[in-house]
């Protein structure tokens, strides 16, 4: 599996929760690998993550990004919204090699009960995508309750196994 990189994307005019929730987005995505090592105990998630010093646990080092957009929230509004906030996304961590999680905390692009969406430009049915982008929608129905390790930590998974192409 190709490394993820997760950021914390706002749209210009969004104040930040990123202090709120990063610990919340840990907690989801630790459960989420726990799902995946129990699933399948030969493989794991691969985070991108840092060498804090002092931080003894795995996902305590998670190098979780920050990405404020150009434009308003409302340019990222609708079924076209994902389309314009695409080619703004181009300083995440190499994103033609890295598998990107995306936590949007803007308004729902789409139905507010579309809890995520994963895209993968370039597919290989053995390996999966080669880049992609895996979003979960913090303003949706789903994103209320991120780091309960509930519906928001399978919906990442959900989109992870996408993002893998599968």
């Amino acid at each position: 599996f190709r490394h993820v990189h997760v950021t914390y994307v706002i749209p210009a005019d969004a104040p930040s929760r990123m202090e709120e929730l990063a610990s919340k987005i840990v907690t989801d995505l630790s459960v989420a690998d726990a799902w995946w090592q129990r699933e399948d105990p030969s493989r794991t998630i691969r985070f991108d993550r840092f060498a804090f010093p002092g931080c003894a646990s795995k996902l305590g080092s998670l190098d979780l990004g920050f990405l404020r957009l150009a434009r308003p929230a409302a340019a990222y509004e609708g079924d076209q919204g994902i389309v314009g906030m695409v080619p703004e996304l181009t300083d995440l961590a190499e994103l033609d090699f890295h598998k990107n999680l995306v936590y949007y905390d803007g308004p729902s692009l789409y139905d507010p009960t579309v809890c995520g969406t994963t895209l993968v430009p370039r597919n290989d049915p053995v390996r999966g995508g080669l880049g992609g982008l895996a979003f979960i929608w913090l303003r949706s129905l789903c994103g209320q309750d991120v780091g309960t390790g509930n519906l928001n930590a399978e919906v990442v998974t959900h989109e992870l196994i996408h993002g893998q192409g599968f």
